[in-house]
């Protein structure tokens, strides 16, 4: 999903996370390795959960500033699922999906249920942190007919 790893260290950071906590559920130890990465190297803190199961319980404890996630997991929930959890409860969280998943398919669902995005991977890597940033500063990002 996610090229260009080695090029991190080269990469101009745009965007200022520095003490933003990223929740990131994803189930691919590459993707979750490079997203962690790129956002890392613009300061922000990544908390990776595999399935969504391992640390919803936390949500009540930890700092989240955005929750970013996949809806297609191996775990026994899905991403929706996982999502409306996370949208339903006391904390007002942005939750930003980063998915294969065809747009059309799901982008009208995510918006109703109150999502703040949707991006189709494959997703540069050097625009997560600008994208991450866009959405902690308020702005919904959903597919663009001119891109």
């Amino acid at each position: 999903m996610l090229e260009n790893l080695p090029l991190i260290g080269k990469l101009m950071l745009k965007a200022k996370l520095q003490g933003k906590t990223i929740y990131y559920i994803e189930d691919n130890v590459a993707n979750q390795a490079s997203v962690q990465t790129i956002l890392e190297r613009n300061g922000g803190n990544v908390i990776i959960d595999n399935w969504g199961d391992c640390r919803l319980t936390r949500f009540d404890e930890d700092v989240v500033d955005i929750v970013i996630i996949d809806l297609s997991l191996k775990g026994p929930k899905s991403g929706f699922d996982i999502g409306k959890q996370i949208l339903e409860g006391e904390k007002e969280i942005p939750v930003l999906i980063m998915s294969g998943r065809d747009p059309a398919e799901v982008v009208e669902k995510a918006k109703r249920e109150g999502y703040s995005g949707f991006v189709q991977k494959p997703v540069p890597l050097m625009k997560i942190p600008e994208i991450v940033q866009r959405v902690l500063d308020g702005e919904d990002i959903w597919p663009n007919p001119r891109l």
